[in-house]
């Protein structure tokens, strides 16, 4: 039976069609404040000058996209990059979109809002993070596709409680970082964990594919269980020495000597003064505790600080605080002429 004019009118009408440029036109003016929709605009434009398609539920970009967008707060939903994503200096993003996929790398940098990524993001490459203050939450039993790298996000407390990292993981200069994952952490590459000066809980069961860097993380009084058990590094059918590094770790020289002496099973430690500058370091001469640490907090308020002292040659010396103001520090100081 043939369709009659008006069926098959009513039938095109039942069709809906997406209209793209109107679908980001209206997501464009929902921005919060003026200056949220005009860098929402700006977005939009740069996104057809790259081109978009409109697939499977999804909005492509057919190309790499690198935002700079300080009153961006987020992006359009059900997203696809063809390429890489670089966020950078979008100070006011706070939200990962729904359905986010990119089939490159994923670097946000510089950003004071963004608190989680959510269990939907999909990035098949190395995932970057740097000096995101708010920083702090990675879903459970979360995988990345490619390498971790985190730089200086201070509010980053611990890892979930189970993680897959199918490349390297370098977690560096978060200082508030106590907890790598509870109960499981597998890393398919190398780890890195430098300069957390607070890292001292690991996790009951690691998977580590390399070597272990764990250099200038002060707090580690103890060798963790669970990197004695990981033994050699298996590379095809041979089996190598896997380097651990705990320099600069608060581990006693004597254990130290111990574990050099007669290490763990496949394993080769690194052991002694790190040589590594911790960029939270405070370092101060005798009588100039407050102008030197007011100076640093003027600079960067929301920092904890490594209080290091000069000996009376000059000469640094060891510090007398990790992650926070000591006692000893005010204990030391002289009143302030400026007070």
């Amino acid at each position: 039976m043939r369709s009659t004019p008006t069926s098959r009118a009513a039938a095109m009408a039942e069709i809906e069609v997406f209209d793209l440029d109107q679908h980001l036109e209206d997501w464009a003016n929902a921005g919060g404040s003026e200056r949220e929709k005009s860098n929402r605009h700006t977005l939009v434009k740069g996104l057809n000058q790259i081109g978009i398609d409109y697939e499977k539920d999804m909005i492509v970009v057919n190309g790499p996209l690198s935002i700079d967008l300080p009153a961006l707060k987020t992006l359009p939903d059900n997203l696809h990059i063809k390429g890489d994503l670089s966020l950078t200096n979008c100070t006011d993003f706070e939200k990962i979109p729904k359905n986010l996929k990119v089939d490159g790398d994923l670097k946000i940098n510089f950003n004071d809002k963004l608190k989680e990524i959510p269990k939907d993001m999909n990035v098949a490459g190395k995932v970057t993070f740097s000096h995101c203050r708010r920083f702090e939450t990675i879903p459970n039993k979360y995988t990345f596709n490619g390498p971790l790298f985190v730089l200086k996000c201070n509010n980053l407390k611990e890892l979930p409680e189970k993680m897959t990292v199918k490349g390297y993981c370098s977690i560096i200069e978060c200082m508030q970082l106590t907890h790598l994952s509870k109960k499981e952490l597998t890393v398919e590459g190398d780890l890195h964990t430098m300069d957390c000066l607070r890292l001292a809980n690991f996790p009951e069961k690691m998977n580590i594919g390399g070597d272990i860097n764990l250099e200038n993380c002060r707090a580690i009084q103890v060798f963790p269980e669970s990197i004695k058990k990981l033994g050699p590094v298996p590379e095809g059918k041979q089996l190598f020495a896997r380097q651990v590094n705990i320099k600069g770790t608060n581990i006693p020289f004597r254990e130290e000597q111990r574990l050099v002496n007669n290490p763990p099973y496949g394993l080769k430690l690194l052991v002694g003064i790190s040589d590594r500058k911790v960029d939270a370091t405070v370092v101060m001469n005798d009588g100039e505790e407050f102008d030197t640490i007011l100076a640093h907090l003027d600079r960067f308020p929301k920092d904890d600080i490594f209080i290091q002292y000069k000996d009376h040659k000059g000469q640094v010396v060891k510090g007398i605080d990790a992650g926070g103001l000591s006692r000893q520090a005010f204990s030391r100081a002289v009143p302030c002429s400026k007070c």
